[in-house]
């Protein structure tokens, strides 16, 4: 008789534990982007709000003298026109010291970036939004202003895995049949 109660106080615990496993990762809870504002390359100020993608948004913090990031920044470009007009926005932040302005300038038009860039000069922003010492920082965030996840560094091969986290976050179907 104890074995039977030992085995079925086992299996109830195991389904409890099945369910709420499942059930967790249905309901998980996001850490929600705090507000920030902080000046475009033109000196005007913005807040996130004023820039934010309507389904997606992706924050990357870079620096001129960052070599990954400076990597990374042409294949963010090519994501922001590719996914520009599904709802994708790709935010610059950069984290150059104010005495480097133009240097940045010079960058952006080196890399043809046409996504916004705003200027975080004493890294006030990064430091709200949990910036680690490590560049390029990025975080993806979904249209509710949920920061869906956070990456650090950049290395050949981050981008694909990159777009494929935006594709679904955008809602966007891929096939994976070619066409003939």
């Amino acid at each position: 008789m104890k074995s039977i109660f030992k085995l079925s106080a086992c299996i109830v615990l195991a389904i409890t534990f099945v369910a709420g496993t499942a059930m967790s990762a249905e309901t998980r809870e996001y850490q929600k982007l705090p507000a920030f504002s902080t000046k475009d390359l033109s000196g005007k100020l913005v807040s996130f709000d004023d820039v934010k993608g309507e389904k997606a948004t992706y924050i990357t913090f870079w620096a001129t003298w960052c070599k990954p990031c400076m990597a990374e920044l042409p294949h963010l470009q090519e994501l922001y026109e590719k996914y520009q007009e599904q709802g994708l926005q790709i935010i610059g932040m950069n984290e150059d010291t104010a005495k480097k302005t133009a240097k940045v300038k010079k960058a952006v038009n080196q890399k043809k970036l046409s996504y916004p860039i705003l200027l975080d000069p004493t890294a006030e922003v990064g430091k709200k939004l949990g910036m680690p010492t490590e560049l390029p920082y990025g975080l993806l965030i979904d249209g509710n202003g949920n920061i869906i996840e956070k990456t650090i560094g950049f290395q050949k091969g981050d981008e694909d895995a990159l777009e494929k986290k935006i594709v679904k976050l955008l809602g966007l179907e891929t096939s994976t049949e070619e066409s003939n």
